[in-house]
């Protein structure tokens, strides 16, 4: 027995010095000229990205047995983005320092910054040397073009592919998709919808584009059991600095009620379900395989570039477990990270040399049963975290559905009524903002604990998310049963809490939906209460109401109508109609405004009333604003060319077009692509602006004054009226709302709020338009009141571009466009009423 030991350990050390002989042979028999490649990155050391090209890179090259010296170099970019100008420079005389007498063989970039930078720099001090580069998308090609000597990989997220498989593991989704308001999101949300458009199941897709963390946790909280998410943003935090991806994309996952996937490898593992996704090392392997050729003799011109990204298809088993996707089949190939590992693999040398070594054994015994105590407690915890809200404890959505289940069927059985509560607290952002998050958490808990205490035991209480319960009432003998419970939350609610010194206060707005009368299945009840919910958040907040049809009917509509809005315009389906205004003192046309109008094949005309409020809160307010403005130009380019006196045409805008930074570029873009004068141009706002008037939007309305183009203040007098908002405008117009133009022969207050708003805009410098105008007397009543001009049905109604044109063309010849008697104003002779239908 001795002497097998001590050969079957002269055996292992062979066969280790024989391992160690195999990898010193590449090096000791290294043959052949030593190579210089210079690696640039954009970034720096320590992103994912980045050291995972350079893993990639640094494996390849030292598996492929040339002697290669290699000078890795990172410009450092992305943290210093205020200091690029003396980064650069600092780099540019570094690298000619160490590579004039002795250029390198081969660059080597990685991003945007990097292969500019080496372009430039590259005929000062190595003009031969070729460049390859990785991580350059759409964005970026135009940079490529006429160049010489060069090669690479391009950088594309697979959109295509991660939609099929989100089709396969939750058929039937909507996604919803959070961004930010860059460029490079624009550009890949482009390429999103077209990819998305192209399929034959393609499913809907939501755009949240504001970056700030907080806004889209709040986003996520209302996201249902039909959406899956999409992250393609750099989050910030409120105060616009950009938030590490760990941290990101955990708040975003721990918001999401729902999978999260994305594009990009680097968020893998902290959240993310995954994707086919752009995975830095498989650029690193790609570019270095091209390297090789290179310094084998192969010329870079005469290796194509990749222009197809060598993404992969990576997953996080935690998150697959998480939402039950673990059992799904994944695409052939796929890599998932985060597996349990078994202790065979673990220990797969230990167990072997256990069967030859009996004391040995008796230690991993030891050791194996610890382990499957350990990962048995693992297990009942990850169960328990399966099923339960880490922070309040309470029962979570996918445990809520099981008991549901479980209680329709008793339900069924019995004859009995059920019941879901959604409670929502009110305002409590307010608290989280201005008392921080640990006291908001804490408050969280504690209203667990009241609502667990105020139900019966046979009841579920449960957290969603953020701010939100739902409560599941079962065996109820009546459906309004469940408004005594209802009544017991309000009333337990009116109680302070005590947390940390602070007595806080706070209210629930709570919808009821009833089972079997407001649905069958879990999702259609839990989406109805919900909807009751918002309901009595509209009416008030700190009260009920029960789901009705009429509530799922205006929701309904509101789908409808954000389903065929997207690419209403691509279709053809939107067109300008202009309405004229005239000067109340001679009677010309002094200006003009733009109306969107919107025709469906599927929904007929579909009132702004109804589409401008749901593409404002969808998100399409910024594609269909942009397509307005477009429009306009058009037409007051036409109006030029026709030779039209230079009257200005008034185009509506959000405050969420206002609140984009490019919003200005956009506008100076349009005015130079059409050669449209600035001052033919008026921008409306409402006095929301000046509620919500951001450093961006301040920027955006000075931005735009400066080019040249007029400012009216609409609908004003029915929101936020304020001198103070108005002295520091400098609006060139105020419109005075329809609401007081309509009552002004009859009611004698509405006549002075038109005569201080008059009075209040000449003491500014600014002139005043009545809106809604459709009777002589309301005109002679106006004019006498000093206001400038008129605007409504008594002038004309809204025309189509082209018939205004013919309107404009007829009050010309009758008219002349010369000044008319104030007598005359009314005189239907004067007023081309007849003629306009």
């Amino acid at each position: 027995m001795r002497f097998r030991a001590r050969l079957r350990g002269g055996y292992t050390m062979l066969r280790m010095f024989a391992l160690l002989l195999a990898l010193a042979l590449p090096t000791a028999f290294a043959a052949g000229p030593e190579y210089r490649v210079l690696v640039l990155h954009s970034y720096h050391s320590g992103l994912a990205w980045t050291d995972s090209v350079q893993r990639g890179l640094a494996e390849s090259l030292s598996a492929s047995g040339l002697n290669i010296d290699i000078h890795v170099e990172y410009m450092d970019l992305l943290r210093y983005r205020d200091r690029i100008a003396p980064i650069k420079e600092h780099i540019a005389h570094t690298l000619e320092s160490k590579f004039k007498d002795q250029p390198p063989n081969v660059i080597v970039v990685s991003d945007n910054d990097a292969l500019e930078f080496i372009l430039a720099e590259r005929p000062k001090w190595a003009p031969n040397a070729p460049v390859v580069f990785c991580g350059i998308n759409g964005l970026s090609y135009d940079m490529l073009a006429g160049q010489t000597n060069l090669t690479g990989v391009a950088e594309e997220a697979s959109f295509a592919e991660t939609l099929a498989l989100m089709d396969q593991l939750l058929p039937g989704r909507r996604v919803l998709v959070l961004g930010d308001q860059t460029g490079t999101f624009r550009a890949n949300a482009a390429r999103l919808i077209a990819v998305n458009a192209q399929r034959a199941s393609s499913a809907l897709i939501d755009i949240h584009d504001d970056p700030v963390l907080s806004h889209i946790e709040a986003r996520l909280r209302l996201v249902g059991p039909d959406t899956s998410v999409f992250l393609m943003a750099r989050p910030v935090d409120d105060d616009g600095d950009t938030v590490d991806i760990p941290h990101a994309v955990r708040a975003v996952s721990t918001a999401s009620p729902q999978p999260v996937f994305s594009g990009w490898e680097f968020m893998l593992g902290y959240g993310i379900v995954g994707g086919k996704l752009i995975a830095g090392e498989a650029h690193g392997q790609t570019i270095a395989r091209q390297l090789i050729q290179i310094l084998k003799g192969k010329p870079a011109d005469s290796i194509p570039i990749e222009w197809e990204s060598p993404n992969r298809y990576l997953f996080d088993y935690q998150q697959l477990l998480r939402f039950g996707l673990q059992d799904r089949a994944l695409p052939e190939g796929s890599t998932v990270i985060n597996q349990p590992v078994s202790f065979y693999d673990l220990h797969r040398e230990k167990v072997l040399t256990a069967v030859a070594v009996f004391a040995l054994l008796l230690s991993i015994l030891i050791f194996l049963l610890i382990e499957v105590l350990r990962r048995k407690r693992a297990e009942v915890r990850l169960n328990y975290l399966a099923n339960h809200d880490a922070l309040t404890q309470l029962t979570n959505r996918s445990s809520l559905q099981e008991r549901f289940a479980e209680a329709k069927s008793l339900a069924e059985r019995r004859n009995k009524a059920m019941a879901l509560l959604f409670l929502d607290l009110d305002h409590f952002k307010d608290i989280n903002d201005s008392l921080g998050h640990l006291i908001g958490d804490k408050l969280l808990q504690e209203t667990a604990d009241r609502l667990v205490a105020n139900v019966r035991n046979s009841d579920t209480v449960c957290r969603i998310g953020g701010d939100e319960f739902v409560v599941l009432l079962n065996l109820l003998e009546r459906g309004q049963d469940a408004a005594g419970t209802a009544e017991k939350i309000k009333e337990m609610m009116r109680l302070p809490f005590n947390i940390a010194g602070n007595s806080l206060s706070i209210s629930f707005s709570i919808g009821i939906s009833l089972y079997p009368w407001d649905g069958q299945g879990f999702a259609d009840l839990l989406r109805n209460a919900d909807i009751a919910m918002y309901q009595a958040k509209g009416d008030g907040r700190n009260d009920y109401r029960f789901f009705n049809a009429s509530m799922n009917a205006e929701i309904q509509r509101r789908i409808k109508i954000l389903q065929h809005l997207a690419g209403a315009s691509e279709r053809g389906e939107l067109a300008l109609h202009i309405q004229p205004q005239q000067s109340l003192s001679d009677g010309s046309i002094v200006g003009a405004e733009a109306l969107l109008r919107w025709q469906s094949p599927q929904l007929g005309s579909v009132s702004p009333a109804e589409f401008i409020p749901v593409a404002e809160s969808s998100g399409q307010i910024i594609p269909l604003g942009a397509w307005v403005f477009d429009e306009a130009c058009r037409i007051v380019a036409i109006w030029q060319n026709a030779g039209y006196p230079p009257i200005p045409l008034a185009v509506n805008v959000s405050v969420a077009q206002l609140r984009r930074p490019d919003f200005s570029d956009m506008v100076k873009v349009c005015l130079e692509k059409y050669k449209v004068a600035p001052t033919r141009i008026e921008i409306e706002i409402t006095e929301s602006v000046f509620m919500d008037k951001t450093a961006v939007i301040e920027s955006n309305l000075r931005k735009l004054q400066t080019m040249g183009l007029l400012l009216a203040i609409d609908d004003f007098g029915t929101g936020y009226s304020n001198l103070a908002y108005l002295s520091g405008t400098h609006a060139d117009r105020i419109k005075i709302d329809i609401s007081f133009v309509r009552d002004i022969l009859t009611m004698q207050s509405k006549v002075e709020i038109v005569r201080a708003i008059v009075q209040i805009g000449r003491s500014l410098g600014m002139k005043t338009i009545a809106e809604g105008v459709e009777h002589p007397a309301q005109a002679n009543l106006l004019r006498e009141l000093d206001c400038d001009a008129l605007q409504g049905y008594l002038l004309s109604p809204p025309l189509p571009a082209e018939r205004f044109s013919v309107f404009f063309t007829d009050y010309k010849a009758r008219h002349q466009l010369k000044a008319i008697s104030a007598t005359r104003l009314i005189d239907d002779e004067l007023l081309p009423l007849q003629t306009v239908s």
